[in-house]
């Protein structure tokens, strides 16, 4: 069967490079986020109905739902930029949408900084909430951020989030009472490495949450739970899985049973645990290890740029 092609929808034109991107939960509408190496975020979104129409023209409900706004002539707005300091950005995140429409962005001066729209229907106005010194700065001699994940939402459970740097993960907990966050605790890696890529699984019916953090050739899970005596986060290295090249993606699936792996010798694995909890590959895609040299154009622009 032939494979499906793809299309370019719209372009938008952005003054700097993008480093990462992330799209918001689709309740909050086709809102998408960008973060480039100059320290700002940029907020995008598609244009409403309401906003496509020309002024003296009146559409129909079917003629709105027949009309493609995603198509290349209907630019995307940018509807915010939030400045998070002068160093790179290097993973940006929304939280689950139970916390509200919220924006986090990991930097390379070891700041986690956490936006809250104004108005979630409209987000064209965001506060900086929070800002979290989670690490040293890269400009100090320190590791940084390098990746970031949100713990999924949970009834009863305070809002958490796992910052990969380039010697450990460290785990943060929103205190209600003290209306401030705080260091629940870390995750010391089997092997010194800097965190390229780090997930929280999805915890449905596990008594224990799973972290998984890509360094070098190695993806290390963690286990999180409560301590029955204080209540506190107490992280364990449940399993150490070895690769042929370094990792640098790592992503659980919708139920958490199963971890996917991408190395850059272009495999991708997926691991799954046994009744013991052991993991092991169950399956394993491997693709071309030629490449395209079109692809390369991306490294040419140092002040400009398009995102498709």
């Amino acid at each position: 069967d032939a494979l499906p092609i793809w299309m370019v929808k719209s372009v938008i034109q952005v003054p700097h490079p993008i480093t990462t991107l992330a799209w918001a939960h689709p309740e909050s509408g086709s809102l998408l986020a960008g973060a480039s190496e100059r320290g700002a975020v940029c907020v995008w979104e598609p244009p409403r109905p309401w906003q496509a129409t020309k002024p003296g023209q009146e559409q129909s409900a079917m003629e709105l739902q027949e009309e493609d706004l995603g198509d290349e002539d209907q630019e995307w707005q940018q509807n915010a930029t939030l400045q998070c300091g002068v160093a790179p950005i290097r993973h940006i995140s929304f939280a689950p949408r139970q916390h509200g429409l919220l924006l986090s962005a990991a930097s390379d001066d070891g700041c986690v900084r956490i936006w809250e729209a104004g108005r979630p229907l409209a987000p064209n106005s965001w506060t900086l909430v929070s800002q979290l010194q989670v690490a040293t700065p890269r400009a100090k001699g320190g590791p940084g951020c390098t990746s970031m994940s949100w713990r999924c939402y949970s009834p009863g459970v305070p809002p958490s989030l796992v910052v990969g740097t380039a010697d450990e993960a460290v785990v943060m907990q929103y205190v209600h009472a003290h209306m401030a966050w705080k260091k629940a605790c870390s995750l010391k890696l089997s092997a010194p490495g800097r965190v390229a890529s780090i997930h929280w699984a999805p915890c449905l019916g596990r008594p224990q949450d799973l972290v998984a953090a890509a360094h070098g050739s190695t993806v290390d899970i963690f286990s999180l739970q409560a301590s029955s005596a204080n209540g506190a986060l107490e992280a364990e290295l449940h399993s150490s899985l070895a690769h042929d090249a370094d990792v640098w993606k790592v992503e659980w699936n919708m139920l958490g049973t199963c971890l996917g792996t991408a190395t850059v010798s272009n495999r991708i694995s997926v691991w799954r645990s046994n009744f013991v909890g052991e993991f092991s590959i169950v399956s394993a895609i491997q693709g071309c290890s030629k490449v395209a040299a079109e692809g390369s154009e991306a490294e040419g622009m140092e002040e400009g740029g398009e995102v498709d």
